[in-house]
């Protein structure tokens, strides 16, 4: 027979447990790789060697088996180059990139879109545009239902340097409902920009109770504890 104080306890733990189901339900902007804590990526290496065109759009798949097509809006293709041999940015020497291109003619803003055949919790890369100087990406997250779950805005500098010094632009969640994410650049006088490999958490992470949180749930044990502690003595 389950007694009042079984309830009670049961009522008291569930509160404080689902609080702590809902931290972190909003994205989070995340500004490294190591941040991002990344357990997969897509390699744009296995699509081929520097130079050689995509089809917009194209699908690449990732390491864990997710796949990701790849879209920018204009019909213009994508390039596959590499760092110091076809594109001489601020990404580590020899990284694989793909190049969006903008239309010399147009003065539209450049985006790219990743939509990913299995929602993911975290997707991140580094990003450079094709002029030099400052310039702003903007990150977009989508879930399946094309709901915009944030948008988050970054500055860069575009140099020749090729000392990995390109910004990294990322977001994760606690919920695996990632489906899409866009990266647009705000710079009007960029002729597109270049992504390196993308980083990817994929799968559902477990929420970290607050240190509040499991405060609270001690306190109520404990609480609990004297009460049964006292009828007990009053016998």
């Amino acid at each position: 027979m389950v007694t009042r104080a079984c309830w009670t306890l049961v009522a008291i733990l569930l509160v404080p447990l689902s609080l702590a189901s809902s931290v972190h339900a909003v994205p989070v902007q995340v500004n490294s790789r190591a941040a991002l804590g990344g357990n997969d990526s897509i390699d744009w290496g296995t699509l081929g060697v520097g130079g050689t065109e995509l089809a917009n759009p194209f699908v690449a798949a990732s390491n864990g088996g997710i796949s990701a097509t790849v879209s920018q809006g204009g019909g213009l293709i994508f390039e596959r180059l590499d760092q110091s041999a076809g594109w001489n940015g601020n990404f580590a020497p020899g990284a694989a990139l793909i190049f969006i291109h903008q239309d010399i003619n147009n003065n539209e803003t450049k985006t790219v879109s990743l939509q990913f055949s299995t929602p993911v919790a975290g997707a991140g890369a580094q990003v450079q545009t094709n002029s030099p100087g400052e310039f702003g990406m903007t990150l977009k997250v989508f879930d399946s239902g094309n709901n915009l779950l944030g948008s988050f805005n970054q500055a860069g500098l575009s140099t020749a340097t090729a000392d990995n010094s390109a910004i990294f632009l990322g977001v994760r969640n606690d919920a695996a409902n990632i489906d899409h994410v866009t990266y647009t650049v705000s710079t009007p006088h960029s002729l597109g920009f270049a992504l390196n490999q993308v980083d990817l958490v994929n799968g559902q992470l477990t929420a970290i109770p607050e240190p509040g949180t499991i405060l609270l749930v001690a306190t109520s044990l404990t609480g609990l504890g004297i009460a049964r502690w006292r009828r007990h003595v009053k016998r």
